[in-house]
């Protein structure tokens, strides 16, 4: 594996008495995106704060390959680390225009050599057509490239987006995550996205990380963390997700719609099967025992609801589903798609 370019280890914060940080392991990787995500209060915007050089920890370090940036005694300042940074409210300087404002990171260089550099950069995300505009005259959208391009025009090695789409309307939050992860790949920079987002963390991130109270529950590649959680905090942190407590029998746990395997769950102990929509599977079936109770339209998809014989309600995600309420259904489980975890 590459080397890291920012590795933090053992990470932990307090205030006022409250943990904010535990423990908390991550690594940043040369052309890698790493997405922290968490509901607010997680612990994901400190993290973010203590790598960038913005906050201070009570214990733990944040090296790069060559030195210690924190180790909760001293801290190397922000301008120190080589780390560009994009905030929520992305900071943009009001009196200048957005290559000036692109510019400003750039040192001391000749004004023309930093000015190609900012237009370099505003081309990169798809705004060089409006550098001579002031933020109050860009959209939402157009502050948001602008900042990006400020964060990239320095060439950092490490980059860190802070819920930096969070303020943006659905439709223009999807078209900048596309941008957004266009210009970034591109930079060769390792980036780090905080966000409460699922859709964005799992649409741009090489390498998820799950964070509740101050904890990482779960890392690893999106679509393994989103088939296969840990616990059901780790589940409903990635969206809906079915859920059904029973006893572990024969190395199995029977659900009202088919058993799933329990391989780590000792035969007696309770435990609980979490199943993605998408992973219940519905075939029409005049003669089936189960019932179909609701659907509503979701764009491509639709999302239906199904009553077991003993009144258990699940939901199911299908392409272009055409069962009507009140249908009888048969209903398979993918185990691809489901995860038992310890009750």
């Amino acid at each position: 594996m590459t080397e890291p370019l920012i590795s933090a280890r053992q990470l932990c914060k307090s205030w006022n008495g409250r943990a904010i940080m535990r423990d908390v392991d991550i690594d940043l990787v040369k052309g890698r995106v790493t997405a922290v995500l968490g509901p607010s209060g997680a612990g994901k915007s400190t993290l973010l704060r203590a790598i960038a050089g913005l906050e201070s920890v009570d214990s733990g370090t944040v090296a790069s390959p060559n030195h210690v940036m924190t180790d909760g005694r001293v801290i190397v300042p922000p301008e120190h680390r080589n780390i560009g940074i994009v905030f929520q409210d992305f900071a943009l300087f009001p009196h200048l225009t957005a290559l000036d404002n692109v510019m400003f990171g750039l040192g001391r260089a000749p004004r023309e050599i930093r000015r190609d550099l900012a237009m370099k950069q505003l081309a990169a995300v798809e705004l060089d057509d409006r550098a001579k505009a002031y933020p109050h005259m860009l959209s939402g959208g157009e502050q948001q490239r602008v900042a990006l391009a400020r964060a990239l025009a320095p060439e950092p090695e490490v980059i860190l987006l802070d819920e930096a789409f969070s303020g943006l309307d659905a439709r223009l939050r999807e078209t900048m995550r596309e941008t957004a992860l266009s210009a970034l790949k591109a930079s060769g920079a390792a980036v780090l996205i905080v966000t409460h987002d699922a859709q964005e963390a799992l649409f741009m991130a090489d390498e998820l990380a799950l964070m509740a109270d101050g904890v990482i529950i779960q890392s690893g590649e999106p679509a393994s963390v989103y088939r296969t959680p840990v616990s059901r905090t780790a589940a409903r942190l990635l969206g809906e997700v079915n859920e059904w407590t029973g006893t572990v029998e024969g190395g199995a746990l029977t659900t009202p719609f088919g058993a799933l395997s329990a391989a780590g769950q000792s035969d007696g102990s309770d435990a609980t099967a979490l199943v993605r929509p998408e992973g219940v599977g519905l075939t029409a079936d005049e003669q089936g025992s189960n019932e179909i109770v609701s659907r509503h339209l979701l764009g491509a998809m639709s999302l239906l609801a199904v009553k077991a014989p003993d009144g258990t309600v699940w939901h199911a995600r299908m392409v272009s589903a055409e069962a009507p309420v009140d249908s009888r259904v048969s209903v398979t489980l993918d185990p691809g798609l489901a995860s038992i975890v310890s009750a």
